[in-house]
């Protein structure tokens, strides 16, 4: 029987996704969508999530709450990609994201510390560029107390030059881990078989051509296997909705 999820993303000016951790989400939800779920998406500001009644994320998370968030048809809800796309996998198994492989680890631990070292230049453009009111001056407020200074001051500090030669770096490990676990030649990492780590490894190229096209630009032209993934990509990426 078919049921609605309804995927909760975070509302902006500009009216589409841009965060890496919501695509990765969303396009693990999207590629049910092919086959009997109906994905509505809606979006909150940050405030919202605290009076919501979603219970908040596990003590020691980075926040208490978090995008995309997911409400099922019996009402309940997750919260988180990692969480999200377990919830996904045993609910909808088919077609599998092959969680078995591993590959989706390997592929946060890459892209996480990609979007460290690319942070001090995003979150000044995540700030200046897409969040709104409320959700402007909390994560201004936020990072301020999470990293002593204003996003701006990073920036000044630890992104531009001082930050390129460890994002290449990691590019050079994510190059490897896009060509050592195919079993043919399709774009994936896998090979011909998309799995949830193309989706993390496609939503990172796909929020940073969105949150900044000349840095992406840069980023994407490393190494031909990204272009190669992110276009395998455009049938999730154009569904943005």
């Amino acid at each position: 029987m078919s049921e609605q999820v309804i995927l909760y993303d975070l509302a902006n000016r500009n009216g589409i996704s841009w965060s890496p951790n919501v695509f990765k989400g969303r396009h693990r939800a999207k590629i049910q969508g092919t086959v009997s779920i109906p994905i509505l998406s809606k979006t909150m500001h940050m405030l919202r999530w605290q009076c919501s009644g979603i219970k908040p994320n596990k003590p020691g998370s980075f926040a208490n709450y978090s995008c995309p968030t997911l409400r099922f048809s019996d009402s309940s809800y997750v919260m988180g990609s990692e969480v999200l796309v377990d919830r996904l996998e045993q609910t909808y198994p088919e077609p599998s994201m092959h969680l078995n492989s591993n590959v989706h680890k390997l592929a946060e631990d890459i892209c996480d510390r990609i979007m460290a070292n690319a942070a001090p230049d995003f979150m000044v453009l995540v700030v200046d560029n897409w969040l709104q009111e409320p959700s402007k001056s909390w994560f201004a407020k936020d990072r301020i107390r999470r990293l002593g200074m204003t996003v701006q001051e990073c920036r000044q500090k630890a992104g531009g030059e001082v930050a390129r030669p460890k994002i290449e770096e990691v590019s050079a490990e994510l190059r490897d881990l896009l060509s050592k676990h195919k079993t043919d030649e399709g774009p994936f990492i896998l090979g011909s078989a998309v799995s949830y780590g193309d989706f993390v490894v496609g939503g990172l190229f796909e929020g940073l051509k969105r949150m900044d096209p000349e840095h992406y630009q840069t980023f994407i032209d490393y190494d031909q296997s990204f272009r190669k993934l992110h276009e395998a990509m455009k049938p999730w990426v154009q569904r943005d909705n």
